[in-house]
């Protein structure tokens, strides 16, 4: 047998996310349950290696987890909460895996009245934004990556503005890791958008109220997304040595590490558009720290 290993899916939060998707079981199918969630949950971080089948192809490691999910849910008929929350984490696993046909069928398959929380009904609800965003913003370095035209620029609108309902719905205390994950989802969708939005006219001039728009939503977007970091998570992401990070967890280092690279993103993009950024221009601006990440 050899072990299959899937390079990371773009967007790890999502993962993280769905790590902690609910499931409700009785405690004779408990360890059944944790057995499940566990082998998808490796399969959703793309660095499982699992058993494989003779002829199976690096890329399929996820195959395993849909069927184990398909398995638990014809054993048990009886566990309506407990299905449904497998059949989200399914279609959440086949759509960081890009199987939009799947995704789709695991998310028709689920009872919206049986989502118990307000993450499961959260990430339902946000459901085709998910395989969208997946779809169509890939990795840069898979070079199948395309512009975005207005008609995508105007579907990420939309999507941030579903995110914003979503979020003003979560108690932040309860669902941290998925406020962080829709955080960051949200504020790449804006960095994408701004970075799609052509600036300049056919004469290379720049177009003045565009200019203003794109300038308005990368400092917006920046604004709020650097306020979900701790003056710790300031000083990691600043100070260039990040000594002190050696006892944090994993989680909080995977965390500092995203927001630096999406922060970069947002500077990038405003030095390639030859915009003036307020994080640039006024020292008292609300995420100035932002000029001292390398």
């Amino acid at each position: 047998m050899q072990a299959l290993v899937h390079p990371r899916p773009r967007h790890r939060s999502l993962v993280s996310a769905v790590l902690v998707v609910a499931l409700v079981a009785t405690s004779c199918l408990a360890a059944t349950v944790r057995r499940v969630v566990t082998e998808s949950n490796a399969a959703m971080l793309g660095g499982c290696r699992l058993e494989a089948a003779e002829g199976a192809q690096p890329g399929d490691c996820w195959k395993a987890s849909v069927a184990e999910i398909d398995e638990f849910i014809a054993a048990h008929p009886d566990q309506p909460v407990t299905i449904n929350a497998l059949r989200l984490r399914q279609g959440l696993l086949l759509t960081v895996h890009r199987q939009d046909a799947l995704a789709k069928a695991s998310f028709d398959a689920v009872a919206e009245k049986q989502l118990k929380t307000d993450r499961d009904k959260a990430l339902f609800a946000l459901r085709e934004h998910l395989m969208w965003w997946y779809r169509e913003a890939p990795a840069p370095a898979s070079g199948s990556a395309l512009p975005f035209d207005a008609a995508s620029r105007a579907r990420v609108a939309a999507a941030v503005e579903d995110i914003d309902l979503q979020l003003a719905g979560l108690d932040g205390a309860a669902n941290t890791e998925l406020r962080w994950y829709l955080e960051t989802l949200r504020a790449s969708m804006v960095a994408r958008k701004s970075s799609d939005t052509t600036t300049i006219d056919g004469h290379g001039n720049p177009v003045a109220d565009v200019v203003a728009q794109v300038t308005l939503e990368l400092e917006q977007g920046m604004k709020r997304f650097a306020a979900l970091f701790s003056e710790a998570d300031v000083a990691w992401m600043t100070d260039g040595s990040q000594a002190d990070g050696a006892g944090d967890s994993l989680l909080l280092l995977r965390r500092r590490v995203e927001g630096r690279e999406l922060i970069r993103r947002y500077k990038s993009v405003a030095a390639r558009k030859r915009l003036t950024m307020a994080w640039d221009s006024d020292p008292t601006w609300t995420a100035a720290w932002i000029t001292q990440v390398p």
